[in-house]
Order: structure tokens, then sequence, then C-alpha cells
């Protein structure tokens, strides 16, 4: 327990949720405030440093999200699951909107995926229920920030 006594200071960061920081930012998994209960989910993974690969699941009044992400060379390949009767707006990390591609198409011929813009080098969508396979090209995954 963290008390006053000798270096408690050194455990504040454990007295937080760390669980709650790999699947809310290392994996992307969030609940939108207008829409509370994951009515509405928020995926934006972030990629850092020389971690390869994320799986990561949360099970949610409407059912289990994943999102299950991987850097192999240039390519973010991501598999995410919304669970039924919800939607998510999905934050795919990208320097080029046209190299996405959903289940091996072009993802602007995906049912159900709507762009809606470009923010902070990631493609922003609106996607409903369902499974997908998301790949896009990402050159240097360090340099998404500065766009």
């Amino acid at each position: 327990t963290r008390d006053p006594g000798m270096n408690s200071e050194a455990l504040l960061m454990l007295a937080g949720n760390l669980e709650a920081w790999f699947y809310q930012t290392l994996a992307g998994i969030n609940y939108d405030p207008e829409q509370p209960g994951f009515k509405h989910i928020i995926l934006q993974p972030q990629p850092l440093g020389d971690l390869k690969y994320v799986k990561s699941s949360f099970k949610s009044l409407y059912g289990t999200i994943v999102s299950d992400w991987k850097i192999v060379e240039e390519t973010f390949i991501w598999n995410i699951v919304i669970p039924a009767n919800t939607t998510a707006t999905i934050y795919i990390p990208t320097e080029d909107v046209k190299s996405i591609r959903e289940s091996g198409q072009v993802v602007a011929d995906s049912e159900g995926v709507e762009f809606l813009h470009m923010k902070n080098g990631a493609a922003v969508y609106k996607v409903g229920s369902g499974k997908y396979r998301f790949l896009s090209v990402v050159k240097d995954f360090n340099d998404l920030d500065n766009k």
C-alpha cells in the first residue's frame, strides 16, 4: 500500500492502472466520452520505439473489443474486432491513405468503412461492428507524430 513512509513516491506509477495504459495507449482501445459504456469505440494504437506487435482485448458491455497489430518492415498490419451493436472511429497509421487495404482490397471499396479525414499521421475511419484486417504502408513510424 502507499503510505507516507520511505520511498512511497517511487510507487506512484504502480498506484495507477498499468494494465489500462497497455490497452488504452499501446493497443489504442478507448471509449468515446460522448457515448459511455463503449457504445462507440475509439481505436487509436500508438506504435512506439522498437515495439513490433501488440495483442490486446477488452471485454465491454457489448462484447470483446480486439486490437491486434504488428509491424512487418514498412507495413502496419492491424486486426480489429468491433462488437455487435457498436461503432468505432479508428486511426490507421499511414503516410498515404491510398496505401491502405482492408481484407486485401482497396479500403474505399470495403463495405461499412467510411473515410473521415487525416489527422496526425493517421487516416481516420468510421466502421460498424465486425472483424477487419487493415494494412497500411508507413516508412517511418517515429515521424508520424510530426505530421
